[in-house]
């Protein structure tokens, strides 16, 4: 079974070019401003002084016994190792035994700090 070729359309005429635009250098046109309007002009920009900027409030921090609570890394591995454990060495929970052994330690140390 023989295919056809398909031969090439021939391209279409050219259009003609659009013909070009001058371009405009800043000195072919002028910019006239009255002195009056000019002097408008700069007696309201010096009238208005910048306005102030807003003053912030510093972020609201919790309390200082809460921020002086240390859980050392040692900790935590030993807490997400009994975590590891009890659920019975499954793999692939690392980071989720990681984050709620630091969780809850500062979570007990917070609460003895808060019974005094």
């Amino acid at each position: 079974m023989a295919t056809k070729r398909k031969t090439p359309e021939p391209a279409p005429p050219a259009a003609s070019p659009a013909p070009a635009r001058k371009r405009r250098t800043p000195a072919a046109h002028s910019t006239k401003v009255s002195p009056q309007k000019s002097a408008a002009k700069v007696e309201t920009k010096a009238a208005e002084p910048p306005a102030p900027a807003p003053k912030r409030r510093a972020p609201a921090r919790k309390k200082a016994a809460a921020q002086a609570i240390i859980v050392t890394r040692e900790e935590i591995a030993m807490r997400a190792y009994s975590y590891w454990e009890a659920r019975g060495k499954i793999d692939g929970f690392n980071e989720v035994d990681w984050f709620r052994a630091e969780h809850d330690l500062r979570r007990e140390r917070e609460a003895a700090l808060a019974a005094g």
